[in-house]
């Protein structure tokens, strides 16, 4: 796993490609999509989807289930809140 990496802008290329990946033709030429919030990424991972990055918000990793993602699993990469 790559060590995690703040944003701090939206001309970042990861938030570009997550933009990007809100038109269809888009996400069927990647073959990605993106899912948000806690539950529906949980579903996803226990449907068999395999996460190819994860992006959280570093302040809501404290106190909810999101925090068991740390130190395995896919990228992380943080949004300043």
């Amino acid at each position: 796993m790559s060590s995690p990496e703040l944003i701090s802008s939206a001309a970042n290329p990861l938030v570009k490609r997550i933009r990007a990946l809100a038109d269809r033709k888009h996400r069927r030429r990647e073959g990605a999509f993106v899912v948000e919030g806690i539950q529906p990424v949980w579903r996803a991972v226990e449907a068999g989807w395999q996460v190819e990055t994860l992006v959280v918000v570093p302040e809501l990793l404290a106190d909810s289930a999101a925090g068991m993602w740390r130190g395995s699993g896919p990228p992380a990469c943080g949004w300043p809140s």
